[in-house]
């Protein structure tokens, strides 16, 4: 049996060992918090650079496809923001881009061209040869009440055989033919006044 010094010896090793674990275990925890605030500032400067990569991509692509629709007079300088939205469902093709123009001339113009879209090949948007642009086309961008009065204003048009019907600075637009008037639609209220009787 140990005597009492002996103990008094062993209980002084253990609790050494225990206040150097504990110191240790104190400085391994600042450590590892100090990585970790590391970490995430480095993962927010990925996201930021990333971001900025998808928005350079973004304006690089706009601006192809606008020369490539014949846009004349149309440049970079012409583009306020240009980010991709996700699809709200589940998609394979790639992200549509949300363009805000700086002058509403330089939207008309591309907007006016826009018929052009379906002649364009890869190779004029700088994508690689095979790349499928077939789905690629460009839309105004409407609130929610002007895309229901679109809609409506295009099953006027079938219905009532008009020729024309679209969207245009907010404001949606009917033609009977190349050359009848053409009708503005402001709200339902004014579809509703050029149906024709029953």
């Amino acid at each position: 049996m140990a005597d009492k010094p002996t103990r008094a010896r062993s209980v002084e090793f253990i609790s050494s060992q225990y206040d150097e674990l504990s110191q240790f275990k104190e400085t391994a925890k600042r450590q590892i918090q100090d990585i970790l605030t590391r970490v995430n500032k480095i993962s927010e400067r990925c996201d930021l650079i990333a971001k900025t990569v998808e928005e350079s991509e973004a304006y690089s692509y706009q601006f192809n496809l606008f020369t490539a629709l014949g846009a004349e007079d149309v440049s970079l300088n012409d583009i306020d923001t240009a980010h991709r939205v996700p699809f709200r469902s589940t998609s394979n093709r790639p992200k549509a881009i949300v363009c805000k123009f700086v002058r509403r001339l330089a939207k008309e113009k591309v907007m006016t061209a826009r018929r052009n879209v379906g002649s364009m090949n890869a190779e004029q948007l700088g994508l690689e040869i095979h790349a499928d642009v077939g789905h690629i086309n460009l839309y105004d961008h409407l609130t929610p009440k002007i895309q229901e009065l679109l809609y409506k204003g295009k099953q006027f048009k079938f219905t009532n055989d008009f020729k024309y019907c679209w969207a245009k600075n907010g404001r949606v637009h009917l033609r009977k033919t190349n050359n009848s008037n053409i009708i503005i639609l402001k709200c339902l209220e004014d579809l509703e006044g050029i149906m024709p009787p029953r």
